[in-house]
């Protein structure tokens, strides 16, 4: 069996941004869980939510590339990227080697946007950005 090694991990999530807010959170019993800030929904003050606490212009400038055209899910996935590049201390030639490999994962990837597709799928309105993009 081939020996598998991790060098580097990045995390976002409600209980904050980088693995080490959210192991701290962790280890003090505190939740990401509470009404939605950055969520445009009839339901984000009546529900509870396990929202990022960042809004997506914020997560669009903390990124240290051209964003445009990015969903709020993908703006998380890179900003998740870009700290287990970091936390890998490995060169750019390291990492472009073909013996380097990225897994990566998220959950829910699109629920932010969910109301706004449901109401292009029915033609309810003048449509959001990704039905007229």
């Amino acid at each position: 069996m081939t020996p598998v090694y991790i060098t580097g991990l990045g995390m976002i999530s409600p209980l904050g941004f980088g693995k080490n807010a959210n192991h701290l959170h962790l280890l003090r019993g505190q939740s990401g869980i509470r009404t939605a800030q950055h969520l445009n929904s009839r339901f984000a003050n009546e529900l509870l939510f396990g929202e990022v606490p960042s809004s997506t212009d914020q997560l669009h400038h903390n990124l240290s590339f051209n964003t445009d055209g990015l969903t709020r899910t993908d703006l998380l996935a890179h900003t998740a990227l870009e700290e287990a590049i970091s936390d890998t201390g490995l060169t750019a030639d390291q990492l472009l080697s073909s013996t380097c490999s990225l897994i990566s994962s998220t959950t829910v990837g699109g629920m932010y946007n969910m109301e706004e597709l449901y109401n292009d799928a029915k033609n309810i309105g003048e449509g959001s950005v990704y039905h007229r993009s």
